[in-house]
């Protein structure tokens, strides 16, 4: 059984709350057994209280009539590196996103939980995307499957003990890894950005466990890892835009 707790007011919602229980039971199988994500953080907080509901399960609200669903914050766990937070769901399971759309709505939000036990301040476009990415693998069990074929994410070693250069190669809208070694400080400048391109420096991890962008030229502490991403200053057809590397330039100044 999933630590989970179904909320309703009236006896007729109970067949609705029972079918809400038997997805988030498949969810969590799917999500966070097979697929690898994060388990939704409970909401002890430590003094015998609870950030929502009698104990620490998480909380399911049914809102007949309310028509959206959504997933929210109610407790935060601030001795933890990262911005991670305790949710509570809410389904309206007679509403648009109910009925024939209640399973994929279920597990959509149970994904938002999940997103919230690692960050829950991170970029909106990027949970919805990853959410949509859940809704895609259960709609039928054959979607993405040439993720497998993927390469795997290598960043390029670099040691910085000393002044140096290296040419880095990201598409737009890709990002290159740079992991700097040495001790001390180094000063980070780019070089070679095409016309109608914005790139973005970001150093891992920032001041709150996330990428902190940088406003070159920068001064970083070593060792650290710097993230590269070029992306179009102007309004661009992901269909037709160019997928080539381009040749940028990191400078690495004692």
């Amino acid at each position: 059984m999933v630590p989970v707790r179904v909320h309703y007011r009236l006896a007729v919602e109970r067949p609705a709350a029972e079918e809400v229980v038997a997805f988030l039971e498949e969810g969590f199988v799917l999500e966070m057994d097979e697929l690898g994500m994060a388990e939704p953080l409970l909401d002890a907080v430590g003094d015998g209280t609870f950030g929502c509901g009698p104990d620490e399960r998480l909380d399911v609200f049914l809102w007949a009539g309310h028509e959206e669903s959504f997933v929210d914050v109610v407790t935060e766990f601030p001795a933890t590196p990262t911005e991670d937070w305790a949710t509570m769901m809410v389904l309206d399971p007679w509403g648009p996103y109910g009925g024939a759309a209640l399973r994929a709505t279920t597990l959509h939000e149970l994904h938002h939980m999940s997103q919230a036990a690692l960050d829950w301040w991170d970029a909106a476009v990027v949970y919805e995307m990853s959410a949509t990415f859940v809704e895609d693998v259960i709609a039928d069990g054959a979607h993405f499957e040439r993720g497998a074929l993927y390469p795997e994410v290598r960043s390029q070693v670099l040691d910085a003990s000393a002044s140096t250069s290296v040419v880095v190669r990201p598409a737009r809208l890709g990002s290159a890894y740079l992991e700097l070694s040495g001790t001390g400080t180094v000063t980070v400048e780019l070089s070679g950005v095409p016309a109608a391109t914005r790139v973005v420096v970001e150093q891992l991890p920032g001041e709150a466990a996330d990428g902190e962008e940088l406003a070159l030229p920068a001064a970083v502490a070593l060792p650290t890892t710097i993230v590269i991403t070029p992306l179009p200053s102007e309004a661009t057809d992901h269909e037709s835009r160019s997928t080539a590397p381009l040749a940028l330039t990191v400078a690495l100044a004692r």
